[in-house]
């Protein structure tokens, strides 16, 4: 046992190099993976802004065209003469 515990211990040194170059390669693989979802990320944004231009247009064109309901006066319906009954029996008066 003392024997693996030795050889364990002992590294050569041409394998703490060769970590330093492995980290080095991580490094900057990890920061072109990072400009790269940068980049997908940035046409994202442009791509949804295109579309919330779009939607907007569309939006004030239906207001404009008078196809929207915000703007339409609402429709009064008359009430039958049991509906004002209970309406004002309800109501107490």
């Amino acid at each position: 046992m003392d024997e693996k515990e030795t050889t364990q211990e002992e590294e050569p040194e041409d394998a703490v190099e060769d970590n330093d170059e492995r980290s080095e390669h991580e490094t900057t693989s990890f920061i072109e993976k990072a400009i790269a979802e940068r980049k997908a990320m940035e046409e994202a944004v442009k791509e949804m802004r295109i579309e919330n231009d779009r939607k907007e247009k569309l939006q004030a064109n239906l207001i404009l065209g008078g196809e929207s309901e915000a703007g339409k006066p609402s429709e009064k319906k008359e009430e039958t003469p049991k509906e004002y009954r209970d309406r004002l029996l309800k109501e107490g008066l």
